[in-house]
Protein backbone atom coordinates (compact mmCIF):
# COMPACT_ATOMS: atom_id res chain seq x y z
CA UNK A 1 0.00 0.00 0.00
CA UNK A 2 1.28 3.43 -0.94
CA UNK A 3 0.33 6.64 0.79
CA UNK A 4 0.82 9.97 -0.98
CA UNK A 5 -0.05 13.32 0.56
CA UNK A 6 -0.55 16.15 -1.91
CA UNK A 7 -1.02 19.66 -0.64
CA UNK A 8 -2.76 21.83 -3.19
CA UNK A 9 -3.40 25.37 -2.08
CA UNK A 10 -5.08 28.15 -4.01
CA UNK A 11 -3.44 31.53 -4.43
CA UNK A 12 -6.05 33.72 -2.72
CA UNK A 13 -4.56 37.07 -3.74
CA UNK A 14 -4.46 35.99 -7.38
CA UNK A 15 -8.22 35.32 -7.39
CA UNK A 16 -8.98 38.51 -5.49
CA UNK A 17 -7.01 40.58 -7.99
CA UNK A 18 -8.01 38.77 -11.19
CA UNK A 19 -11.68 37.98 -10.48
CA UNK A 20 -13.20 39.82 -7.55
CA UNK A 21 -11.51 43.21 -8.08
CA UNK A 22 -12.24 43.22 -11.82
CA UNK A 23 -15.91 42.34 -11.34
CA UNK A 24 -16.15 44.89 -8.52
CA UNK A 25 -14.97 47.60 -10.92
CA UNK A 26 -17.32 46.40 -13.68
CA UNK A 27 -20.27 46.50 -11.27
CA UNK A 28 -19.47 49.98 -9.99
CA UNK A 29 -18.86 51.31 -13.51
CA UNK A 30 -22.12 49.73 -14.71
CA UNK A 31 -24.09 51.49 -11.98
CA UNK A 32 -22.71 54.97 -12.76
CA UNK A 33 -25.75 55.85 -14.93
CA UNK A 34 -27.48 56.54 -11.62
CA UNK A 35 -25.46 59.81 -11.75
CA UNK A 36 -26.50 60.66 -15.31
CA UNK A 37 -29.37 63.06 -16.05
CA UNK A 38 -32.77 61.41 -16.28
CA UNK A 39 -33.29 62.70 -19.82
CA UNK A 40 -30.48 60.44 -21.14
CA UNK A 41 -32.39 57.21 -20.52
CA UNK A 42 -31.22 55.60 -23.78
CA UNK A 43 -27.56 56.12 -22.89
CA UNK A 44 -28.19 54.93 -19.37
CA UNK A 45 -29.83 51.70 -20.54
CA UNK A 46 -26.97 51.03 -22.95
CA UNK A 47 -24.45 51.32 -20.08
CA UNK A 48 -26.51 48.94 -17.94
CA UNK A 49 -26.82 46.48 -20.83
CA UNK A 50 -23.11 46.67 -21.58
CA UNK A 51 -22.28 46.05 -17.93
CA UNK A 52 -24.59 43.04 -17.78
CA UNK A 53 -23.12 41.53 -20.93
CA UNK A 54 -19.58 42.15 -19.67
CA UNK A 55 -20.26 40.50 -16.31
CA UNK A 56 -21.98 37.48 -17.86
CA UNK A 57 -19.16 37.01 -20.38
CA UNK A 58 -16.57 37.42 -17.63
CA UNK A 59 -18.42 34.93 -15.44
CA UNK A 60 -18.41 32.23 -18.10
CA UNK A 61 -14.79 33.00 -18.99
CA UNK A 62 -13.74 32.63 -15.37
CA UNK A 63 -15.74 29.45 -14.81
CA UNK A 64 -13.67 27.71 -17.50
CA UNK A 65 -10.61 28.16 -15.28
CA UNK A 66 -12.17 27.05 -11.99
CA UNK A 67 -13.02 23.50 -10.92
CA UNK A 68 -16.46 22.35 -12.01
CA UNK A 69 -18.60 21.38 -9.02
CA UNK A 70 -22.32 20.54 -8.85
CA UNK A 71 -23.09 23.22 -6.25
CA UNK A 72 -22.82 27.05 -6.33
CA UNK A 73 -19.48 28.26 -5.01
CA UNK A 74 -18.72 31.54 -3.29
CA UNK A 75 -17.44 32.93 -6.60
CA UNK A 76 -20.67 31.89 -8.38
CA UNK A 77 -22.78 33.63 -5.76
CA UNK A 78 -20.57 36.73 -5.74
CA UNK A 79 -20.86 37.15 -9.52
CA UNK A 80 -24.58 36.38 -9.51
CA UNK A 81 -25.29 39.06 -6.89
CA UNK A 82 -23.32 41.57 -8.95
CA UNK A 83 -25.54 40.80 -11.93
CA UNK A 84 -28.61 41.19 -9.69
CA UNK A 85 -27.26 44.56 -8.53
CA UNK A 86 -27.03 45.87 -12.09
CA UNK A 87 -30.53 44.60 -12.90
CA UNK A 88 -31.86 46.27 -9.74
CA UNK A 89 -30.16 49.54 -10.72
CA UNK A 90 -31.71 49.31 -14.17
CA UNK A 91 -35.23 48.83 -12.81
CA UNK A 92 -34.71 51.55 -10.21
CA UNK A 93 -33.72 53.97 -12.99
CA UNK A 94 -36.73 53.02 -15.09
CA UNK A 95 -39.18 53.36 -12.19
CA UNK A 96 -37.72 56.70 -11.11
CA UNK A 97 -37.77 57.92 -14.72
CA UNK A 98 -41.49 57.14 -14.89
CA UNK A 99 -42.10 58.92 -11.56
CA UNK A 100 -40.02 61.95 -12.58
CA UNK A 101 -42.90 63.74 -14.33
CA UNK A 102 -45.33 63.12 -11.46
CA UNK A 103 -43.15 64.48 -8.65
CA UNK A 104 -43.41 68.15 -7.69
CA UNK A 105 -39.68 68.49 -7.02
CA UNK A 106 -37.65 66.55 -9.64
CA UNK A 107 -34.46 67.00 -7.61
CA UNK A 108 -35.84 64.41 -5.18
CA UNK A 109 -35.53 61.75 -7.90
CA UNK A 110 -31.92 62.76 -8.51
CA UNK A 111 -31.13 62.51 -4.81
CA UNK A 112 -32.76 59.08 -4.61
CA UNK A 113 -30.66 57.84 -7.53
CA UNK A 114 -27.50 59.28 -5.97
CA UNK A 115 -28.37 57.52 -2.71
CA UNK A 116 -28.88 54.22 -4.51
CA UNK A 117 -25.51 54.62 -6.23
CA UNK A 118 -23.70 55.37 -2.98
CA UNK A 119 -25.42 52.41 -1.31
CA UNK A 120 -24.28 50.14 -4.15
CA UNK A 121 -20.70 51.44 -3.93
CA UNK A 122 -20.64 51.12 -0.15
CA UNK A 123 -22.17 47.63 -0.15
CA UNK A 124 -19.85 46.24 -2.81
CA UNK A 125 -16.82 47.94 -1.27
CA UNK A 126 -17.58 46.26 2.05
CA UNK A 127 -18.10 42.93 0.28
CA UNK A 128 -14.82 43.29 -1.61
CA UNK A 129 -13.05 44.14 1.65
CA UNK A 130 -14.47 41.00 3.25
CA UNK A 131 -13.29 38.90 0.31
CA UNK A 132 -9.82 40.45 0.31
CA UNK A 133 -9.18 40.57 4.05
CA UNK A 134 -11.51 38.30 6.01
CA UNK A 135 -12.20 35.38 3.68
CA UNK A 136 -8.65 33.90 3.84
CA UNK A 137 -8.82 33.62 7.63
CA UNK A 138 -11.74 31.18 7.41
CA UNK A 139 -9.70 28.48 5.65
CA UNK A 140 -9.04 25.21 7.42
CA UNK A 141 -5.48 24.36 8.39
CA UNK A 142 -3.76 21.45 6.67
CA UNK A 143 -3.61 19.57 9.99
CA UNK A 144 -7.39 19.72 10.45
CA UNK A 145 -7.96 18.63 6.84
CA UNK A 146 -5.57 15.67 7.30
CA UNK A 147 -7.27 14.65 10.55
CA UNK A 148 -10.69 14.73 8.82
CA UNK A 149 -9.37 12.68 5.88
CA UNK A 150 -7.78 10.17 8.25
CA UNK A 151 -11.04 9.93 10.20
CA UNK A 152 -13.08 9.36 7.01
CA UNK A 153 -10.57 6.92 5.48
CA UNK A 154 -12.20 3.46 5.18
CA UNK A 155 -8.84 1.72 5.58
CA UNK A 156 -8.48 3.10 9.12
CA UNK A 157 -9.92 1.05 12.00
CA UNK A 158 -13.39 2.11 13.12
CA UNK A 159 -13.60 3.09 16.78
CA UNK A 160 -17.36 3.01 17.25
CA UNK A 161 -19.52 0.65 15.19
CA UNK A 162 -23.30 0.87 14.90
CA UNK A 163 -25.35 -1.13 17.39
CA UNK A 164 -25.38 -4.85 16.61
CA UNK A 165 -22.05 -4.96 14.74
CA UNK A 166 -18.65 -6.10 15.94
CA UNK A 167 -15.20 -5.79 14.42
CA UNK A 168 -15.42 -9.43 13.34
CA UNK A 169 -18.47 -8.64 11.15
CA UNK A 170 -16.56 -6.20 8.93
Amino acid sequence: KFWIDLRIERAHKFYVRQIFFVTYLITIASCTPLFMPLEDMGDRLSVYGGGLLTLVAFKYGVMDHLPSVPYPTFTDNFLMWQIVTIVFSTFASLILWRLHSQVKNPDVIDWIENGIFFAVVLGWSIMFGIVACCKPTRRKTWESVKQQVDKDDPSQPVEQLPYGFSHGDI
